[in-house]
């Protein structure tokens, strides 16, 4: 049986940096570390990934620190340091420091507040930030938490609880939210549910109150059975389809026992129940990816990317593509577009890829690697791996896409892990 807890295997940390180019002359990308958490009181071990701001500002979570005391136990003390969010703004010139804002520790002084914010953050349209915590609250069963910015530059941001997961929309969630352009919050969490206490998951909406003050309203839009061919216990989030339908991954669960990947899509009235179907399970065919741990990403077309950790010929994963049907009800077409080869960092992917504006695809690997992806000029053709970097270190939340071409991620190297860019 599949353990939802991932180990990275210590065979798999590579060191220094080595690069590969299929770019011909032009400069070879390379990786810089902007940041090193260096003490509890500021955080430490970035498992998720980073979202961008205005001005090029970068928010992360930390999943312990906040205080100069030891990591946050199973059941912490007043002041242990159950994790921070964080603010990393960019130097007014190049080869500055980055400086580091801590914007909330996760302290749980009230032993209501959640804990272990194992994902990254949401970034609202008002600039409002939201995340989940895998503990804490009213039922130690996790939180959704917002972050408002200040109106006055320099004041502190407003720290709020606005759902206190229970056992039947789910608990422990470790994704990073969707939301639509109503302000409407969609996540996952890898137990609970109606199926309970079988712990199969659930996918859930948050949706905030009519008028300020009032209560966040918290649905349960599907509970996975994990029987039938269903899938069970997602742990990365739901993408959001023009149309309004719900994409993504289970690790467990499929007609192949190996995770799936699933469609929800919304009723056709108001109150009435979301449709779940599962549009391809891992292992229904060799050599597969198994086991997808990351979420999905939407091309063109509406075809879906995603990886998965294990499976593909080398047995260190894959990056794979579903394609949707020309004909509305045929199945979807499932191809492995990379196989991980297991040397210097390509293993072990466990997070969502990022899609850049000319096609190419962008992740990186518990392993210790960040790569790109080169789609094929023709249709049906080979993706080709564009860079391939290894580092030290392991990452578990990705990439995040700048503008100007700049990839930045967290990775577990230094101390208490660190931020870095792949600069073009």
């Amino acid at each position: 049986m599949y353990s939802r807890q991932f180990v990275i295997p210590a065979l798999c940390l590579a060191l220094g940096i080595s690069v590969n180019t299929a770019r011909g002359q032009e400069p070879s990308p390379k990786i810089v570390t902007i940041h090193n958490f260096k003490n509890l009181q500021t955080g430490a071990f970035p498992q998720g990934g980073l979202v961008i701001g205005t001005g090029g500002v970068l928010y992360g979570t930390t999943q312990q620190g906040g205080t100069l005391t030891a990591p946050c136990p199973v059941k912490p003390n007043p002041d242990d340091g159950c994790g921070t969010v964080y603010q990393l703004t960019p130097p007014s010139a190049e080869g500055e420091p980055w400086t580091e804002t801590v914007l909330h520790r996760f302290a749980n002084k009230t032993r209501l507040d959640g804990h272990w914010p194992f994902a990254g953050l949401t970034l609202g349209a008002d600039g409002v930030l939201y995340g989940t915590t895998e503990y804490g609250g009213e039922q130690s069963g996790g939180t959704i938490f917002q972050l408002t910015p200040p109106v006055s530059p320099g004041e502190p941001w407003t720290y709020s609880v606005i759902v206190n997961l229970t056992s039947g929309n789910g608990f422990t969630p470790e994704c990073v939210l969707a939301i639509d352009a109503n302000g409407n919050l969609y996540g996952t969490a890898p137990d609970g549910g109606d199926y309970y206490p079988s712990t199969n998951g659930t996918v859930f909406e948050t949706t905030p109150p009519a008028s300020p003050g009032l209560p966040w309203l918290t649905t349960t839009l599907y509970n996975f059975t994990g029987e039938n061919g269903d899938g069970a216990n997602p742990q990365a989030g739901v993408v959001m389809a023009p149309d309004g339908s719900l994409f993504g991954t289970t690790p467990n669960g499929g007609s192949a026992s190996y995770g799936t990947v699933f469609e929800l899509t919304p009723p056709a009235s108001q109150g009435a129940p979301w449709t779940e179907t599962v549009i391809y399970s891992f292992g229904s065919q060799e050599p597969d990816g198994l086991y997808p741990m990351g979420g999905l990403t939407i091309g063109a077309g509406g075809v879906l990317y995603g990886t998965t950790s294990y499976g593909g010929t080398a047995d260190f994963g894959t990056v794979f593509q579903v394609t949707p049907p020309a004909i509305p009800g045929a199945p979807w077409t499932e191809s492995v577009i990379y196989n991980f080869t297991g040397q210097n960092g390509d293993s072990y992917p466990i997070s969502s890829l990022v899609l850049g504006s000319r096609g190419m695809l962008y992740g990186a690997t518990t392993g210790g690697e960040a790569f790109e992806l080169t789609p094929p000029a023709i249709p049906g053709g080979t993706w080709t791996q564009g860079f391939s970097l290894a580092f030290t270190g392991s990452n578990l939340g990705g990439l995040a896409l700048a503008t100007n071409g700049v990839l930045y991620g967290t990775g577990s190297a230094g101390v208490n892990g660190e931020v870095f860019k792949v600069v073009p």
